[in-house]
């Protein structure tokens, strides 16, 4: 009990210091521009450090202040690169990353993943009982569990899909040439996507430059779609969802 409680103390502490930002005008500028800064930074800089230095024990892919401010080379758990010229900054970043390790610490969250996974075993991975999993999606879905349910849950919503054309059916699609869709795909979609690839997420390494894996898969499951449901075809927007997607399948 008394853990938990010193956990939620460090958690509210680091959610006071992210909370405290304000944005003030520089006077100094011939227009308005807008800095931001973490009140206190000078007197909690030490505090966050060492609670960003005791949770690393715990989750070591959590950044060190200077991979975030000398550095510049940290890399979060999705491929973001990750660097702040300013420290306020770089402290509010931290304190938001150890306010979510926090969270994850607490019993409530712990008992919601431990009711997740129960869930998972009892229906062997087939999430049948319709009732309890929009109650357990509606409270909240645990970060380490995202790929598995969010891929059980694409399953399902295209088992009919499947069933018609069969299992390779997005690989018969990726592999369509010159058919009247293929053509339509090529004349009406493809230029518009191939200009929105590198716009998706340009601050991942997995989508900076034409060569990625990430931008060759995306590629796919746009010209896919497109192929699947020409009537719709592809409108810009979709490449963020499908991105956001990708980064968690």
């Amino acid at each position: 009990m008394l853990m938990e409680d010193l956990n939620n103390f460090k958690r509210e502490y680091v959610f006071l210091l992210q909370s405290c930002i304000k944005i003030s005008l520089d006077e100094q500028q011939s227009i308005d521009a807008l800095q931001v800064k973490l009140l206190g930074s000078r007197i909690h800089k030490k505090r966050v450090i060492d609670l960003l230095n005791e949770a690393r024990a715990i989750d070591p892919t959590l950044p060190t202040f200077e991979s975030l401010t000398l550095f510049g080379n940290y890399l979060d758990i999705f491929g973001f690169q990750r660097s702040f010229a300013d420290e306020e900054l770089a402290l509010h970043y931290i304190c938001t990353q150890l306010y979510a390790l926090y969270l994850e610490c607490t019993s409530a969250h712990l008992q919601h993943r431990i009711a997740w996974k129960r869930y998972l075993y009892n229906c062997d991975y087939q999430l049948c009982n319709k009732s309890e999993i929009r109650m357990l999606i509606r409270t909240g879905v645990p970060g380490d569990l995202r790929p598995t349910i969010w891929k059980l849950l694409i399953h399902q919503q295209i088992a009919d899909i499947k069933k018609k054309f069969g299992k390779y059916y997005f690989r018969d699609l990726c592999n369509t040439r010159g058919s009247l869709d293929e053509t339509e795909y090529r004349d009406n979609h493809q230029k518009q996507i191939t200009l929105d690839l590198l716009r998706t997420l340009p601050g991942n390494i997995h989508f900076m430059s034409p060569t990625c894996k990430g931008i060759q898969q995306l590629e796919q499951v746009l010209r896919a779609f497109c192929l699947h449901n020409p009537i719709i075809g592809y409108c810009q927007g979709m490449n963020f969802i499908a991105g956001t997607a990708m980064l968690f399948l």
